[in-house]
């Protein structure tokens, strides 16, 4: 195990109350140029006293034998394929070495003055965690923190231009945040004005409309290069459709890790309406198991259902529209057909048959698209009961 020569931890300490930049220190990251954009505004700087979660990502192992790894277990002619590996076996191929942590560690302790008990090491080995002020952060990194404002959302985020480590340690870190990567730290206070503004209108939610690249038909593979569909996916895998009534194994599952991009749940209908039919069909509204972490993603999760279940509502009160309208339809046409049976009492209607043969002159000049409905044993009774007054 290799630990920072005496000597060195005592030239970096003494450099560290002193402030500027020296030979012991190196840029680990810079801000690009291009970066600065006009999305985000560069404010004031963050104060000295303000709490910061400070996070050190440390150099993992075996990162470039990580892509052998994951087509060994995913290709069906891998003499490994299916047999995946438990967290535990990922955590263990990737973790930094011992030296690795300690190295970064007694830096933290020895130079940066953050004492042991308020370094936590993250479950998964990669990440040195702890909260420090700006001031411990900006004497630590050689680097001062200003409050970027994103122009669009009005989210503050803590960052740098650039930071600085020692090279003693520079090979043993991959990252630090907030660095020139930022964290969010709050929200501007013209963006939250709209709470007390009773003429703040929330923006319409964008309608859906047809991708201009849709395949005209579903085992179509003319658009795979910019549509991925059930077809590209049988073509690339080289698999056909598993039987819909097959049974398969309840735990059999894929989760999928989001951060601030959450599904869609009209999305989903569309892609359900569009590419899952006969006896293939998915029913609109079904959706993903969310495991919210954090209160926000709940809460959002909460507004994704509800705006579900009101498209399923306005889907059924549409078909109740469209049943209502036809029902007015034939009540009108039976209304007029009981109107010529009464100029005929000798016309005695006792079948379906002789029922439908009746109403359908009647009903000629309605449109085409429009669905007609089987006559059933009540109407028949109806109309004969028409038929039967004087």
């Amino acid at each position: 195990m290799r630990l920072l020569p005496g000597l060195t931890l005592a030239a970096l300490a003494a450099t560290a109350v002193a402030g500027p930049i020296v030979d012991t220190h190196v840029v680990h990251e810079k801000r690009d140029s291009a970066y600065q954009t006009s999305k985000w505004i560069k404010r004031s700087a963050v104060h000295p006293k303000r709490t910061l979660p400070m996070r050190v990502g440390l150099k993992q192992n075996n990162l470039e034998a990580g892509d052998d790894w994951l087509m060994g277990v995913s290709h069906p002619d891998s003499p490994d394929y299916g047999k995946f590996w438990s967290s535990d076996k990922v955590i263990e191929s990737f973790k930094p070495s011992d030296e690795t942590v300690t190295a970064v560690r007694d830096w933290l302790v020895n130079v940066g003055g953050i004492h042991d008990a308020r370094i936590t090491h993250s479950d998964n080995k990669a990440w040195l965690a702890f909260d420090a002020t700006t001031e411990e952060a900006e004497r630590l990194l050689r680097t001062e923190y200003h409050e970027y404002e994103h122009s669009s959302t009005g989210h503050v985020y803590a960052a740098c231009d650039e930071y600085h480590v020692p090279k003693e340690i520079q090979s043993h870190i991959d990252f630090i945040t907030p660095g020139v990567k930022g964290t969010q730290i709050g929200r501007t206070l013209k963006k939250r004005a709209h709470v007390n503004n009773k003429h703040w209108k929330p923006s319409p939610i964008p309608m859906p409309h047809p991708a201009p690249f849709m395949p005209k038909f579903d085992n179509a593979l003319d658009t795979c290069d910019v549509a991925i569909t059930p077809a590209c996916l049988r073509a690339l895998y080289g698999f056909e459709p598993q039987d819909p009534h097959r049974k398969v194994n309840p735990s059999n599952s894929l989760g999928i890790f989001e951060s601030g991009d959450f599904y869609s749940q009209l999305d989903l209908n569309l892609f359900f309406t569009n590419f899952t039919h006969g006896e293939y069909q998915i029913p609109n509204g079904t959706h993903p198991i969310l495991n919210s972490i954090g209160k926000w993603s709940i809460v959002f999760h909460d507004q994704l259902l509800a705006v579900s279940k009101g498209f399923q509502m306005v889907e059924t009160l549409l078909s109740l529209l469209a049943l209502l309208v036809v029902s007015l339809t034939w009540i009108s046409s039976l209304h007029s057909l009981s109107s010529t049976l009464k100029t005929s009492p000798s016309t005695r209607l006792t079948t379906p048959t002789t029922v439908r043969e009746a109403v359908m002159p009647l009903v000629s000049s309605t449109p085409s698209s429009t669905p007609l409905m089987d006559l059933t044993v009540p109407t028949v009774l109806m109309v004969s009961a028409a038929t039967t007054r004087p």
